[in-house]
């Protein structure tokens, strides 16, 4: 009994150590993010991370824990990334714009950059309703989705430090854009009609452009919608003709400008 006590109280001496420095290196990764805002330098930086963790496993003596050491050095790095985010976005980001902009897959990609929660109104809806927005648009019409989806934007409209994408026609209803802005900053991702058509020409869940699947009417129902779009919007980010990591950088740079 009396060696596991010793053993134990080194454990306890390891772990005030880690809490020093723990506490010493959140206060140094504030201080890098006030110099990068401060000179406008990128935020995010997913090679550093790559370098951090792969220093980390370099420096390891004990080689039986390298494993280990690269789980423990990533969820840090996380926890990191995660304090910072909440320091610089403490409030939604919201994502709008037509479809086929690519909302889904930037939102996912700026969780995985930013260690926010994101959600899908989409997703949720489908989820919640156990059926397709194509089902339901088909079954019950436009009318009976746009009430659905305007009582999905004020539920998540609650939600914090969260990335939500939004369903192509949410700013249809003044009232989703008065909810989501209450609590968020708002993104509008754009993109030529031509690179929507190839994103979305294959996907058989549109119900607005079922039976009208062409470049002429994408167009057509994205200059109806354009005003709205623009109003609603504090940035706008264009997706052509960029991949992820470009579209994330500039929204981040946008957002921390506006």
């Amino acid at each position: 009994m009396k060696i596991i006590q010793e053993i134990r109280k080194e454990i306890d001496q390891c772990d005030e150590i880690l809490i020093e420095a723990f506490e010493k290196r959140m206060e140094l990764v504030l201080k890098v993010l006030q110099y990068k805002t401060r000179e406008g330098m990128p935020i995010l930086d997913s090679s550093r991370e790559e370098e951090i963790i792969s220093h980390a496993v370099k420096s390891l003596k004990n080689k039986e824990f390298e494993k280990e050491i690269e789980e423990f050095m990533k969820s840090m790095l996380t926890i990191s990334r995660k304090m910072q985010s909440i320091r610089l976005f403490p409030y939604n980001i919201v994502l709008i714009g037509f479809m086929g902009t690519g909302k889904t897959a930037i939102g996912d990609r700026l969780s995985q950059l930013l260690r926010m929660d994101t959600i899908d109104t989409d997703v949720l809806i489908e989820r919640q309703m156990k059926t397709s927005i194509s089902k339901m648009f088909e079954e019950h019409g436009e009318k009976y989705f746009r009430q659905i989806e305007k009582d999905m934007v004020k539920r998540v409209s609650l939600r914090k430090n969260t990335i939500i994408s939004c369903g192509g026609g949410v700013v249809l209803d003044s009232e989703n854009v008065e909810h989501l802005k209450e609590t968020g900053k708002i993104v509008l991702l754009s993109a030529q009609p031509e690179i929507i058509y190839e994103r979305v020409k294959n996907d058989q869940n549109l119900p607005v452009l079922k039976g009208n699947m062409t470049v002429e009417f994408i167009t057509k129902k994205m200059e109806e919608r354009k005003d709205k779009y623009e109003s609603a919007a504090d940035i706008i980010v264009d997706t052509s003709h960029k991949d992820k990591e470009e579209i994330c950088q500039e929204i981040v740079y946008k957002l921390l400008k506006s």
